[in-house]
């Protein structure tokens, strides 16, 4: 699946560590509507990424935003 999403989402709890609160947080506009996230968590052997426990997949983008 190409989501074309520019930031990596997860909503797979188990997979991720130490989630946790943030200051600034993410709005998605999906075709089903908004979503906002306001926690990260980090996925073993990559990087921090969004945790949207609502959320239906886990997303990692091919493109690596800045933060």
């Amino acid at each position: 699946m190409d989501s074309q999403l520019a930031v990596e989402v997860f909503s797979n709890k188990k997979l991720l560590t130490n989630i946790h609160d943030v200051k600034h947080v993410l709005a998605l506009q999906f075709n089903a509507g908004k979503a906002i996230m306001t926690h990260n968590g980090y996925l073993k052997g990559y990087d921090k990424v969004w945790y949207h426990p609502t959320g239906i997949e886990n997303i990692l983008s091919p493109i690596k935003c800045p933060e």
